[in-house]
C-alpha cells in the first residue's frame, strides 16, 4: 500500500470523525510510514511484517477514535515500534524530527549561553541576554537541522 492509497482511505473512513481528534492522534505521519515499510518490505522480513500490521491499523482506524484506549495503544506501539526499527535498522527518520531536535538543542545552548555572557560581564539585564541566546540558538539550530535533513533526503533517509 503506497502513501497516497493510504491517503484516500483514511479521507473515505475518517469523514464522519471531528479533524480536532484526527490530529490529537497524529495520523499525518501514517501515510508516509506506509509507503516507506511498502518500498522496504522486498527486501526486510520486519519492514514486511510491520507493513501488515499497519494496514490492518488503516482498515479498523475507526476504532481508534472509540472509547477503548486499549486500541490507541495498540496503534500508538505500533508506530512507536516501526519509527525505531526503521532509524536503527535502516537508518531513516522522519522529516522534521531532525531539524526539530537541533532546534530545541539550538534554543537551551542559546538561553544558556545568552544568560552566561549577560551574567560574566556583570550586566542587569540577563533576561534579556537569555532571549537573544534564545533567538539566536534556535536560529542555529534550524540551520544545521535543515542542512542535516538535506543531507538524510539525498541519501533517501528521510519519509
Amino acid at each position: 500500500m503506497e502513501a497516497k492509497e493510504v491517503i484516500q482511505i483514511l479521507n473515505a473512513k475518517l469523514e464522519q470523525v471531528p479533524k480536532a481528534e484526527v490530529r490529537s492522534m497524529g495520523l499525518e505521519v501514517l501515510p508516509r510510514l506506509i509507503d516507506v515499510l511498502h518500498h522496504q518490505k522486498e527486501t526486510c522480513p520486519d519492514c514486511r511484517m510491520l507493513h501488515d500490521e499497519g494496514g490492518s491499523h488503516i482498515e479498523d482506524i475507526t476504532t481508534l477514535f472509540g472509547p477503548d484506549l486499549s486500541v490507541q495503544k495498540k496503534f500508538e506501539n505500533w508506530v512507536s515500534k516501526t519509527q525505531s526499527h526503521l532509524k536503527h535498522q535502516h537508518g531513516m527518520v522522519a522529516k522534521g524530527r531532525t531539524a526539530a531536535a537541533y532546534i530545541f538543542t539550538g534554543i537551551g545552548v542559546g538561553v544558556v549561553i545568552g544568560a552566561l555572557v549577560m551574567y560574566l560581564m556583570e550586566n542587569e539585564n540577563i533576561l534579556g541576554g537569555a532571549i537573544l541566546g534564545w533567538v539566536c540558538g534556535m536560529l542555529i539550530g534550524w540551520s544545521i537541522g535543515k542542512i542535516k535533513e538535506n543531507k538524510l533526503q539525498k541519501k533517501h533517509h528521510l519519509y
